[in-house]
């Protein structure tokens, strides 16, 4: 089975976490409290006259794996918030091209994307063209989820296919049988015999059902004719997802989550840095990407995974001079590549037709297009970009460039340079040409400008990797006869790179040199070699002319140490939740069943369930009609032990064993029955919201279970804890060690200290305090610790879950200092005084090495938080 991406089960839970509000709150202000506990306030939520539904954008860069998400995505949308096991799903594409590859992957039994529905589903599938969609039977929306795949154009009245849609068409009569014919909202027959009936349309079906929309690449779906396309689906709920959303005021999405470039590199999704290199000629320029490859295959040879480096060639148009044709013949006459490494994709040419790239047997190499690869091609053998044509004036670059970041298998490579993709270019300059390709990745891409813009000027060697940037210029090295270095001053001799080898002296330019520094270096080489050597130095002194006045990217990091366990084994734990729970001997049967607030009970035309104290579902009479009828069809069929399978198989947790599960539920069932005096079929409308409450009772008993836990290991046995520099959480230096999510920090404030190019999302509180950091003679570097990242930040566990400090830092005598941020926050709240009592139990058993500051704008002696922060690293001086 596929296994999700770390990001990705980040975005599912927040799709989850929203839609459990939204079913309890409505869209729109459960949309607002979402996003105010993330930290963003007054984002409003656009309604789009389509009520007040989920619809909401989910927000992944190129390579992200948007179609897996969709997939998971109809499970929480089914049974979170459309309380429905078979959902009709409407998937909307851009293209016709991507429709035909979407249909190809989800009817496909054995595709991951397949698989994900499947297993929610128990195989109950059905997946349609929209143009088959009058093959669909009444049975397969009873019993099946449906899901029909097409374009949001062939929904519009001007399609030809979005006419048949909303024709009437007898062969959908089965489906109307059992319809109230005067149910609002439905297209009518405008004349004839059957004037004022209801049509027999799928569109019609749509409106009866509520499918669940699916909009894929939905940047373009923003118009006012979109808006009442999908306004006559009457949907349920609206899940978008893309790389680059429409964020204005007029049309915009409403942005649920966002998955950051660098998160997609941490997890190994995509090649980063990309390696840009410019040229004068397109003929060096497909000379020198024709060399990138064969280094490429030589180390690609040594991988435990088949790899082919491919080069994705972008020939100009016809009227131009580098056309498909002409650049084909430069590869075969003046390369030497063999034509059968060769394949043209065009309009004209469909050169990869029915051709496998991964398949061990095929010989391309090399791939000519325009920009007929834009449409959902995707190899992640594609290792480098190389275009002939004017790159700034393309319209198809991004996609072209996108093809090159995805990551073979989706595994980091043992070797560094084919972790990373390559860009050669025609372009006077290495600005011009990183500018472009940088408009590409943040426009059409989904990069954040940060991402995309970070340190283009830092170089370093090519062996840091590490270092080096999403755009990251190699280093022309410059071959003379011979260099006098003692010409050249220590300071400019530092911002250079100098090695000799047969008889020459080869060297780089690795920073910034001003006009006097430059006339130096030119003065050290030899007469005749003076001109290119001024030629070559001002090309590259002006890539690294970008940001000047940017902090240096750190080259150390820093370790904090852990809080661990020592058992009477010797063993050492981490303390996870794991951990507490099971030192509480957990087992799902020794804490409660009991729902006593679970309600089902009417009072005019609404029927509400109470799931618990402070959560109510309500249904209007006509939603609780439909229900009972979609109900009373199946009821004489179904029994208790039908119910408790189903919530068995809802609820299940790998953590719980499965006998026990059943019969916790058992128990559960036959308290609503016995002692809530709820009936079968009460409880089978209702099991949604049964499951919903059970899931709701086993989190309070976890929690129960890890608080008892807590207490055994943190408060019971102080003795076997230990804070050790033996076991530490690195802050490893590097963009790749720090998998930030957007939204990050852009304000004008310019950190000098914090370890990262990329600082991540603070509140104004908190950037108040990250700059007293930043600016206290007596800390080194810092970090913005990045929350709910457990493998990428320093965390101490709580009773409740893990503690994520805002901030960590190295001070200059070697101590490290933890701080969290409460800003205006009471001092004596429950979480406060237990995330003070684990910080302070750290500090304190890490023998002076290590320093905890829960900080206030003001404490509760009256000192700011300069005075605060002082005062603690200072006192505490050993």
């Amino acid at each position: 089975m596929f296994e999700l991406k770390r990001y990705q089960n980040d975005t599912i839970r927040a799709l989850a976490e929203y839609l459990r509000m939204a079913h309890e709150k409505g869209a729109s202000e459960a949309y607002s409290e979402y996003m105010k506990d993330k930290g963003l306030m007054g984002v409003q939520y656009n309604t789009y006259d389509l009520g007040d539904i989920p619809y909401v954008c989910l927000r992944l860069p190129t390579g992200g794996g948007k179609t897996v998400l969709a997939s998971y995505g109809i499970r929480e949308a089914a049974h979170l918030f459309m309380d429905k096991d078979n959902p009709l799903v409407l998937w909307l594409v851009p293209t016709i091209t991507i429709a035909e590859q979407t249909l190809a992957c989800l009817v496909q039994p054995r595709h991951p994307y397949r698989q994900a529905i499947d297993e929610y589903f128990g195989g109950r599938v059905s997946v349609f063209a929209i143009a088959d969609v009058n093959t669909i039977r009444p049975q397969d929306f009873e019993n099946r989820v449906c899901i029909v795949i097409g374009t949001l154009a062939s929904l519009r009245v001007q399609d030809k296919t979005g006419r048949r849609i909303y024709d009437h068409n007898e062969s959908y009569q089965p489906h109307f049988e059992r319809i109230n014919p005067n149910a609002p909202g439905l297209d009518k027959i405008e004349d004839g015999p059957d004037r004022g009936k209801p049509k027999f349309s799928f569109v019609n079906l749509c409106h009866i059902h509520k499918p669940l929309v699916i909009l894929d690449e939905a940047h373009n779906a923003r118009t006012n004719l979109s808006f009442e396309t999908l306004k006559r689906l009457n949907p349920s709920c609206i899940l978008e997802l893309t790389a680059t959303p429409n964020v204005s005021a007029v049309n915009g999405s409403n942005v649920l989550h966002s998955v950051s470039a660098l998160e997609l590199k941490h997890e190994e999704m995509i090649k980063l840095p990309i390696v840009l290199t410019e040229h004068n000629s397109w003929q060096q320029t497909i000379a020198e990407a024709i060399l990138t490859r064969k280094r490429l295959q030589a180390l690609a040879d040594n991988e435990d995974d088949y790899i082919r480096p491919i080069v994705l060639y972008q020939a100009e148009n016809k009227d131009k001079e580098v056309t498909v044709a002409v650049l084909k013949q430069y590869l075969v006459e003046n390369e030497s590549i063999p034509e059968d490494r060769i394949a043209i994709a065009t309009g004209e040419v469909k050169g990869l037709q029915d051709i496998d790239l991964f398949a061990k047997d095929c010989r391309i190499e090399h791939i000519i297009t325009v920009e007929a690869l834009k449409e959902g091609w995707d190899c992640s053998f594609a290792y480098v970009f190389c275009s002939v044509a004017n790159v700034h004036s393309s319209t198809a670059v991004e996609q072209l460039l996108g093809r090159v970041l995805r990551m073979p298998y989706a595994r980091k490579r043992k070797s560094r340079e084919l972790n990373m993709a390559y860009a050669h270019v025609i372009s006077p300059s290495f600005a011009a040409a990183a500018q472009d390709l940088k408009d590409a990745l943040v426009n059409k891409m989904g990069f954040e400008k940060l991402e995309a813009d970070a340190y283009v000027k830092q170089n370093g060697e090519i062996e840091n990797v590490a270092q080096l940037d999403i755009f990251s210029k190699q280093p022309e090295t410059i071959t003379v006869n011979s260099l006098d270095i003692d010409a050249i001053d220590f300071i400019t001799r530092d911002k250079l790179t100098i090695s000799e080898q047969d008889g020459k002296v080869d060297f780089q330019l690795t920073k910034y040199i001003d006009d006097a520094e430059l006339d130096i270096i030119v003065s050290a080489v030899p007469h005749e070699q003076k001109a290119e050597v001024r030629q070559i130095l001002n090309r590259e002194r002006i890539a690294r002319s970008i940001d000047t006045t940017a902090a240096p990217i750190k080259t150390t990091g820093f370790k904090i140490p852990r809080l661990v366990f020592v058992d009477e084994n010797e063993r050492i734990d981490f303390l996870d939740e794991d951990a507490f729970i099971e030192a509480a001997e957990w087992s799902i049967l020794h804490y409660s069943h009991e729902l006593p607030h679970f309600r089902i009970g009417s009072s005019g035309n609404i029927f509400e369930i109470d799931i618990s104290e402070n959560n109510k579902i309500i249904w209007s009479s006509e939603e609780y009609a439909e229900r009972k009828n979609e109900l009373l069809i199946k009821l004489p069929e179904l029994n208790e032990i039908d119910l408790i399978n189903w919530l068995d198989k809802e609820i299940h947790r790998p953590d719980i064993p499965q006998q026990e599960n059943y019969f916790f539920i058992h128990k559960a069932v036959t308290y609503l029955r016995e002692n809530k005096g709820l009936s079968l079929e009460q409880l089978f409308m209702a099991k949604f919201q049964v499951a919903l409450a059970l899931k709701d009772l086993i989190k309070t008993n976890i929690l129960e279970a890890k608080e008892k836990g807590f207490q055994s290991i943190i408060m019971e046995q102080q003795e076997r804890l230990l804070v050790d520099f033996k076991y530490t959480f690195p802050f490893e230096p590097g963009l790749a060690a720090y998998p930030v999510s957007a939204p990050y920090y852009k304000g004008s404030y310019q950190f000098k200290k914090h370890l990262y190019e990329i600082t991540g999302h603070m509140n104004d509180e908190e950037v108040l305090c990250a700059q007293e950091l930043d600016r206290h003679p007596l800390v080194k570097t810092w970090v913005r610790n990045l929350e709910r990242k457990p493998l990428s930040s320093f965390w101490l566990p709580t009773s409740t879950d893990k503690f994520y400090p805002d901030f960590v830092a190295e001070l200059t005598d070697g101590r490290v200092l933890v701080v969290e941020y409460k800003g205006q926050e009471r001092e004596d709240t429950k979480d406060t005084k237990e995330k003070t009592f684990i910080g302070n139990l750290w500090a304190k058993l890490s023998g002076g090495r290590g320093l905890f500051l829960m900080a206030f704008k003001k404490d509760s002696e009256g000192r700011d938080l300069k005075g605060k922060l002082t005062s603690v690293i200072q006192d505490a001086r050993p």
